[in-house]
Order: structure tokens, then C-alpha cells, then sequence
């Protein structure tokens, strides 16, 4: 009898490839696609911010679960390439002391370890126009909290805490650069200039109260235990240098911070946006047409007011550069079909 010939074994189909090495441990290959989402994330994207922390805490204790987690999350970045971060200040004033700093603190109570969202940005000081969508970013960060917390409240109060420390280190430095002095806003009785307060927002009431207050009956173990000093925070309010103000759930800036959940108020409120994509230059018959494309692209670009940069912790005017060379006769622009655009161009 003739033995049966050996079926070969169907490979098995897998919806990614696996990145992790050891058992347990992630590897190069997902510390680098976590490193470089999170400079992207650190950099212009805080929508991505928390999703890039959850894979952090992740690296050394990785799972099949993560791999696929992983791939997701570089599909949203890849899905929204065009969304850039905005610095608008159109309708707003030249003046630096019609503005503030602005602290949107949020918290996640989870256990064991609940999460902390920040974000600072300079705003225009209220009572002006269009002031909901003009948040210039300066910083934002999410960060886990140190020990388990007993309650909503608690998780609220360390990370409103922390934002405030943050947050009047940066109203410090807004106050010596709009012109004023430090010196003679500390220990002095007369209030501050609304500039160089920092505007608080936040979305607890509990917290809120216990802030103003300075201390809880209930958690009276608070300082102690979570080393975060209540009275702190307490002071610097009597002093007017930090203006509390509860704002809804649906319009907090730090919310996409701290949960994953969809960051469409940072599109609303002038944090983000998209981008209009430039067809690229090309060499060939049609490149003079293919340059004044771009040409008008550009400046229908710029002449919406809107200026995407791919640092989000620096400020940039929407201003045309000096040295933007001017269309020739036929709609081109000089330099730009060769392929040697402005120097200081951010399209």
C-alpha cells in the first residue's frame, strides 16, 4: 500500500504582526513606534496624548492585547495626518495684557491609579470677542497619580492641584514679559492686573469648594497622605492670583487628556485643525501649472488667518514672511516649480 502524502498544515492568518520579543516585555520595536508617537503626541497632537500614555506604562509588561491596542492607535494618526495644531489670533488684541493664562485641569478616578490631564494655553481675557475659540496652547501633559485615591473628589483636587503649581509658574513668567512685575504683585494689597491671574477651569464642584476653602472635613487625611498641600492652593486664590471657574464636562480641554474618548472639543474650541493638503511639485509639462496650485493654496492658507506649526509648545503669528516671493505674469511663483520653496513656509 502507498503511503499518504503529508497535507501541509493552512498558515495561520494574523490581523498584525506581532511586535513584542520576550514574554512580557515589549522590545525595540514597540518602544520606538511608542516613543515616536509620543514626541507626536508632546508635540502637536494632545488628542493622542492619552492613548500614547496608556501604551507607556504598558512597554516593559506587554501583551498581545497591546499589539493590537498599538496598531489601532497608528491608524488614528495615520487617518488624521492633516489635523495640526493652530495658533489664531485673529479678532483678538496686539495687546499681550488683554490676555491670560489659561489651566484646564481633569481627572480620571480609576483604580488603582487614577490619571492627571493639564493643559496650558494663553487666552484672551474674558469680555472679548471670540474668546471660546482662541486657546493658544503653550503646554499639556498626562501623567499618572502616585498612590490609589478613595474617591472622585480626591483624584480632582491632586490634579487641580498640580496644574495650579504649574500653571502660576507660567502666569509668573506672562506677567514680567506683558510688562509687568512680580515684586510688586506679592505681598501687595492691591489686586492684580486680570493678565496676571491665572484662570482655572474646572469641572468638579466638591473640588472647587474645597480649594476655596483650603481643607475638607472628609478628607482630612488628605495632605498627609497624598502630599498635596490644600492650604496652598487656598492662598494663592485669596490672593487673586488664581481665579477658580467651573466650566461643563463637555467643553474641558484637559477631558480627552485623561480618558479615551473623542477629542472634538479641541477641534471646536481652536485647539486643532485640519489641514488642507498641497499637491506635491512635479518635474514635467505641467509643472508651471502644478506650481500655481500650490501658489494659491497657500495663499488661501494664509489668508484664512490660520497658521499650523509643527512645534506645539511655540507661538507664531499669522503673519506673511517678509521675503515670500511675489507671482510672475503667468501665476507661478519664482523658485517654487524647481522645487525651492520659502524657507519659513509651514504648509
Amino acid at each position: 500500500t502507498k503511503a499518504k502524502p503529508k497535507v501541509k498544515a493552512k498558515p495561520k492568518v494574523k490581523c498584525a504582526p506581532k511586535l513584542r520579543g520576550n514574554p512580557g516585555e515589549g522590545g525595540t520595536l514597540v518602544r520606538s513606534a511608542v516613543g515616536a508617537l509620543y514626541y507626536s503626541a508632546r508635540g502637536t497632537r494632545p488628542d493622542g496624548m492619552k492613548a500614547v500614555h496608556e501604551m507607556a506604562r504598558r512597554v516593559s509588561k506587554w501583551s498581545d492585547d497591546c499589539d493590537t491596542f498599538l496598531w489601532h492607535v497608528l491608524g488614528y494618526f495615520k487617518e488624521t495626518a492633516e489635523t495640526a495644531m493652530q495658533f489664531n489670533a485673529i479678532g483678538c488684541s496686539r495687546k499681550l495684557s488683554d490676555w491670560q493664562m489659561t489651566v484646564s485641569t481633569d481627572a480620571r478616578y480609576a483604580a488603582p491609579l487614577s490619571t492627571t490631564g493639564v493643559l496650558l494655553a494663553l487666552t484672551p481675557i474674558a469680555g472679548q470677542a471670540l474668546h471660546r475659540q482662541r486657546w493658544l496652547a503653550c503646554d499639556w501633559t498626562t501623567a499618572g497619580q502616585k498612590y490609589a485615591k478613595l474617591a472622585v473628589a480626591e483624584a480632582e483636587l491632586v490634579s487641580a492641584v498640580h496644574g495650579m503649581r504649574s500653571g502660576v509658574q507660567w502666569a509668573s513668567s506672562w506677567t514680567v514679559i506683558s510688562g509687568g512685575d512680580m515684586m510688586s504683585i506679592m505681598g501687595c494689597d492691591e489686586p492684580p492686573r486680570p493678565c496676571d491671574q491665572l484662570l482655572q477651569l474646572q469641572d468638579n464642584t466638591a473640588c472647587i469648594t474645597t480649594l476655596l476653602r483650603g481643607f475638607s472635613t472628609v478628607m482630612s487625611h488628605f495632605n498627609q497622605v497624598y502630599g498635596v498641600n490644600l492650604g496652598w492652593g487656598a492662598e494663592r486664590i485669596a490672593e487673586k492670583r488664581v481665579v477658580l471657574k467651573y466650566e461643563n464636562t463637555k467643553d474641558m480641554m484637559a477631558d480627552p487628556l485623561t480618558k479615551l474618548t473623542n477629542a472634538r472639543v479641541l477641534h471646536d474650541r481652536g485647539l486643532l485643525a485640519e489641514r488642507t493638503p498641497v499637491p506635491a511639485v512635479v518635474e514635467g509639462p505641467g509643472k508651471a501649472k502644478v506650481a500655481q496650485t500650490v501658489h494659491v493654496a497657500r495663499m488661501a492658507f494664509r489668508s484664512s488667518g490660520s497658521r499650523m506649526v509643527p512645534s506645539g509648545n511655540m507661538l507664531h503669528p499669522p503673519t506673511r514672511e517678509p521675503d515670500e516671493p511675489a507671482p510672475d505674469d503667468q501665476g507661478g511663483v519664482p523658485g517654487v516649480a524647481d522645487g525651492e520653496g520659502n524657507e519659513g513656509d509651514a504648509v
